[in-house]
């Protein structure tokens, strides 16, 4: 088992993916006659523009890439900031797509605090998880809807006295009292 931020990241994808199961959209490739299942990524949506178009049986929307945002590591552990970034379409001109967007939102705020602990590794932190649902008054995104969710996890740090899969060996350099101590146990130095 991994300890990872992108270890973390797969894991979420597969966790949104049960959590969204069930969920039906619209999609543009037929105008939203045949609804299709949410797609799910790590780290980015596919880009048509990295390489020649090719044709997929999953549309490009509706989608969420999951990501690691930022990080930040201590001594002890470190805490990840992981983005759910979302785009959903509907073309109704009543532009209430924006619904759709936020009934994701929904379902993975639920399904995260409904777990807490992802893949027995990493927890959601005491931060607040926040969401947005992305509008630009400077641009009109219709019929495209994004959102986003911003969630914190704690993840282990590695460092001395662990061995490769996370297990603590009861031995450190420098004869390291163990992981929880800032002292460093050394013979006493000569008398001079």
């Amino acid at each position: 088992m991994e300890f990872t931020p992108v270890d973390l990241e797969r894991a979420l994808v597969k966790n949104a993916a049960i959590w969204t199961k069930d969920m039906l959209f619209k999609s543009p490739l037929d105008r939203g006659i045949t609804p299709v299942s949410l797609s799910i990524y790590q780290g980015h949506i596919p880009s048509h523009q990295a390489g020649p178009r090719a044709h997929s049986e999953h549309p490009k929307v509706p989608a969420m890439a999951i990501k690691t945002a930022t990080g930040m590591y201590r001594r002890l552990d470190a805490v990840i900031t992981i983005y759910f970034l979302i785009v959903t379409w509907d073309d109704n001109p009543n532009r209430r797509g924006y619904i759709d967007t936020h009934n994701v939102i929904n379902r993975v705020i639920y399904g995260l605090y409904e777990n807490v602990m992802i893949d027995q590794s990493f927890v959601l932190t005491d931060d607040p998880v926040h969401f947005e649902l992305i509008d630009d008054p400077a641009a009109d995104y219709h019929p495209y809807y994004y959102g986003r969710i911003e969630a914190k996890f704690g993840v282990m740090t590695p460092g001395p006295g662990w061995d490769h899969i996370g297990f603590h060996t009861d031995t450190g350099p420098y004869n390291d009292t163990g992981a929880d101590t800032l002292s460093i146990v050394a013979p006493e130095p000569p008398p001079t």
